[in-house]
C-alpha cells in the first residue's frame, strides 16, 4: 500500500509469535499484527523454489528467560544445495535475528 509503513516489532514470550504495529496509510490508521515466526520463515524461504525440508528455525533466548524485557533470538540453518550439480558444493547457509520480548 502506498506509504505503508511497519513500526515497532516484538516477540511473545515464547517467542513463537512476532507483533508488529503497522500504519496504513501512513500516520492514519494504526493496528497490530502478528505472524508466527517459523511458519513466516518457511513461507519466505519456499519463493527460493529449494526445499526447505532440511531447513532449521529455531527460537532461543540471549537472556536465558522468556521475560520482558529480555532478548529473543531466532536462528535459521538451510542446507543450500545448486539447482545444477556441476560440481557445485552444498552449502549450508545460516541467519540470525533479535529483539526484545515486551510483554
Amino acid at each position: 500500500m502506498n506509504m505503508e509503513i511497519a513500526g515497532h516489532e516484538w516477540f511473545e514470550p515464547d517467542g513463537k509469535i512476532i507483533w508488529f504495529d503497522l500504519q496504513q496509510p501512513r500516520s492514519t490508521t494504526f493496528f497490530v499484527a502478528g505472524t508466527n515466526v517459523q511458519t513466516a520463515v518457511t513461507s519466505y524461504a519456499l519463493y527460493s523454489m529449494h526445499s526447505t525440508a532440511s531447513m532449521s528455525v529455531n527460537v532461543t533466548y540471549v537472556d536465558s528467560s522468556s521475560a520482558p524485557p529480555n532478548r529473543v533470538r531466532v536462528t535459521v540453518s538451510y542446507l543450500y544445495q545448486p539447482f545444477f550439480g556441476l560440481g557445485w558444493p552444498s552449502v549450508t547457509v545460516n541467519a540470525a535475528s533479535e529483539g526484545r520480548i515486551m510483554f
